[in-house]
């Protein structure tokens, strides 16, 4: 096979093609980890915010459970 300019220029852009498609998909993979690491830290931060929610509900219903153990104990005094 003869290799001449034209044959060199031709795979120089072949080449060049190549390039610029793996550069446009390794900048599309960063974007969407870019939103992936979002989403992530979107997701933690309802968990936290849930936890937080769910132990307020314990403080409630630990604080209404010794109102009604008070109330009960009272009674019974009065009886």
């Amino acid at each position: 096979m003869k290799i001449d300019e034209t044959t060199l220029k031709a795979e120089k852009q072949r080449l060049e093609r190549e390039f610029t498609g793996y550069a446009e998909k390794i900048k599309g993979v960063e974007t969407d980890l870019g939103q992936m690491k979002a989403n992530l830290n979107a997701l933690n931060g309802a968990i936290q915010q849930t936890d937080k929610f769910i132990a307020m509900l314990g403080q409630d219903i630990d604080t209404e459970m010794a109102g009604k153990q008070a109330n009960v104990a009272a009674a019974t005094l009065v009886k």
